[in-house]
């Protein structure tokens, strides 16, 4: 059962890396205001998923399912919070001028 699911398992850690280093990217870079809303949201994403992993394949216990639905359930209000909220910050570009 385990090795059919691979390949999903492969799928999955990609995308949630790539998800992950987006937001840490936009973190990184400061773009936008609430940035550590992002990085917060990313990490509860990773902490669902390995969790998800646990309680799917190996202990299976209703702490676990009640700990995922309401981590989900606040990363979807952090996430949404920070959509809402988030404005560009003032990026000032320096332009060379030679004359």
């Amino acid at each position: 059962m385990i090795l059919d699911a691979i390949p999903y398992v492969i799928i999955s850690i990609f995308s949630l890396l790539a998800y992950v280093g987006s937001s840490y990217f936009i973190y990184i870079t400061d773009r936008y205001k609430g940035g550590l809303k992002l990085l917060i949201v990313a990490c509860l994403c990773m902490f669902i998923v390995c969790l998800i992993a646990i309680n799917e394949l190996f202990y299976y216990n209703v702490v676990f399912t009640v700990l995922i639905v309401s981590t989900h359930i606040l990363g979807f209000y952090i996430f949404m919070k920070f959509l809402i909220e988030t404005k560009p910050e003032n990026i000032t570009i320096d332009s060379k001028k030679y004359l």
